[in-house]
């Protein structure tokens, strides 16, 4: 019994470590895609400045 513990805990450490893995890319796409948004919003900006300032 104890044996499929072991295996049992082995299981779980190992999805364990894949859901913190998989956390981690989605975070680090949220930055990635936020960062985008953020340089998307200010050229947007720069643009109507621009037309406001010029055209």
């Amino acid at each position: 019994m104890s044996k499929d513990n072991k295996e049992y805990n082995k299981e779980n450490d190992k999805m364990k470590d894949d859901l913190e893995d998989e956390l981690e890319n989605q975070l680090e796409m949220q930055d990635q895609i936020h960062k985008a948004c953020k340089m998307k919003g200010n050229s947007e900006d720069k643009q109507k400045k621009w037309k406001e300032k010029y055209g």
